[in-house]
Order: C-alpha cells, then structure tokens, then sequence
C-alpha cells in the first residue's frame, strides 16, 4: 500500500471517528496526527461533518407547504383570503397607454419577432393582488408572465402576494415586478415566492432573486432562456444536394471497417467475427444505407438483405 493511500484511510478514520464523537460516543481525535500540509484541508472536511450530522429538516405545516400550494391540495377558500395588514392598489385603466412599462413591454414583442405577446387585459386584471398593480400578460411558447408595477426593492410583503397570485393562477410561469419608469425590474419564479430547503440551513424565507435591472433587459433575459431553440433539420433531400452520398456512405463505412479491424481481441468467438469482416465489401453496406434511406428498403426485405450479407460473409 503506497503512501498516499495510508494517509486516505487515516483521514477516513479520523472522520469516522470525530463523528462518533459529535455523538457523545468517543473522545474528539486530534489532528496533529496528520501532516501538516493536510490538516488545514481536514478540519474543513469535519466542519461539514458538523453541519449535517443528525440533521432533521422540520417539515411546513400542510398550510404552508409550496408543494401542496402547487398542487391546488389547500381548501380554495383559505387560498382567496387577501393576506393581513396590505393596502391594496386601484388597477390601471383599461387599455394600453404611452407608459415606460408598456413601451418596454411593446418593443420586447417586437424583439423577438412576436413569439411574445403582449395583452394588456388579461381576465385575472378584474382581480389584481394587494400591493401590486397589473400592467399586462407577456405570452410565450415558454411560458406566461405576468407583468405588474410594485415596489421592486420592498421585499417583505412580495413574497406572500406573489405567492398567493402563483396558487390561483398556476398557468402563469413567472412574475415580473417593475417600478414605473421601467428602470429597476426582478422576475419571479414560484420558487422564488415559497419557502425552498437547503441541506444544511433547513427552510429557507423566500428572497429577493436578482438585483433590480430595466425591465428591457430582466424580461428579456427570462425569454431569451425559457423560448425553445427551433434547428432546421436537413432532409434527405439537402442531402442528396451535398454530393454523391454514395461514395460518402461508402468512405464511412470502410472506415468504420478499418477501424474495428484493427481491435485485438482475446476472445474466440471476436476473432472469428473480426476475421469475417475482411469479406465484408464497404459497398455492400452504402447500398443497404442509401436504399434505407430513400425509403426503398424496410421491414422483410431489410432484415432479407442483411441475412445475405451475412451468409455471404459467413461462406
């Protein structure tokens, strides 16, 4: 056994050890056992060892679970009831008008082409929440987000509207909260707005997510990674336009040959199919390739020609 792997099983020892002592079941090792230059990089090793022994993360009550809030499992009259001691906001007029919001919101539908729509009297505006005033509804094949103007760097009563907005319409997939001049703007995810679980902190409250930014660009950023990337694929057709697909079929195909040629291996039944690849013509193969593709070859008749191959491989 090398140096090296004494040592590892020295430290492995060690925390074993100072384990059983976090649990009142052995005296606490020392260190000094180990090299220096190793020691620094072990009590930081045992510090987590502190941190997650005999750890029990205490569960939410089912009221307060983001769980069970998503799924929709808490009586709907409870999830109704506007949250204590906030003053609610009257909604903005019917109708867009010249605001910075909305002349953000209306260039980011033109950024990306209109694969982002912008309404600007989405139902759930007859309802808006405490605190917060609705803007629009931005719709996208990634998801929908609900625009509304708030107190972007106020984020003690956010948490729980925000919350309760997600549990009543959970088609939306974020939340964007912007000052009225469009210049300090955070989207919000539901994890952002319920507690989340770390394993060595426990429950964690709900936080702020970023920093405040233009709308322009927070919003942004959210489509520029939620939208699907859509990739032309190349049809047989662009293929055939390439060049001769024969000859590149046939090129691969004796490369792959070659390669697996040049293997060695030890078993009986592999040298035998290794030595029948040396009457396996390359060209066989690109003709079976070509005709799969271009839809000539399939089903009986496939399974017909690759038994030829074979036997004429075999023979």
């Amino acid at each position: 056994m090398s140096r090296d792997d004494e040592l590892d099983n020295a430290v492995d020892d060690l925390i074993e050890r100072y384990l059983l002592f976090l649990r009142g079941r052995g005296p606490e090792p020392d260190l000094s056992v180990l090299p220096s230059d190793r020691r620094a990089e072990v009590a930081e090793q045992l510090e987590i060892v502190t941190a997650l022994v005999d750890r029990d993360t205490s569960s939410p009550s089912i009221e307060e679970d983001p769980v069970a809030m998503r799924l929709g499992l808490l009586d709907s009259a409870r999830q109704d009831e506007p949250p204590p001691n906030l003053q609610e906001l009257p909604p903005v007029d019917d109708g867009p008008d010249d605001t910075p919001v909305v002349i953000a919101l209306q260039d980011l539908a033109f950024r990306f082409n209109r694969l982002v729509t912008v309404e600007f009297a989405p139902a759930w505006v007859s309802r808006p929440p405490n605190t917060m005033r609705p803007v629009a509804q931005c719709t996208a094949p990634g998801g929908i987000v609900a625009v509304f103007i708030a107190a972007v760097d106020e984020w003690s009563q956010e948490p729980e509207t925000v919350a309760r907005f997600f549990r009543l319409h959970p088609e939306v997939s974020a939340i964007a909260l912007v000052s009225e001049d469009a210049e300090r703007a955070v989207v919000v995810t539901p994890a952002d707005a319920h507690r989340s679980v770390d394993t060595v902190h426990g429950w964690l409250a709900p936080h702020s997510p970023s920093l405040p930014e233009p709308l322009s660009i927070a919003l942004g950023r959210h489509f520029d990674q939620c939208l699907p990337a859509w990739e032309r694929v190349a049809d047989l057709d662009d293929l055939l336009g390439l060049g001769d697909l024969n000859s590149a079929v046939s090129e691969i195909s004796a490369k792959q040959v070659a390669e697996a040629r040049r293997s060695r291996p030890k078993l009986m039944y592999k040298k035998k199919s290794l030595q029948a690849l040396s009457g396996l013509d390359p060209l066989a193969i690109a003709e079976v390739v070509i005709d799969v593709q271009s839809g000539h070859l399939e089903g009986d008749g496939l399974v017909e020609r690759l038994a030829r191959l074979a036997e004429a491989v075999a023979s």
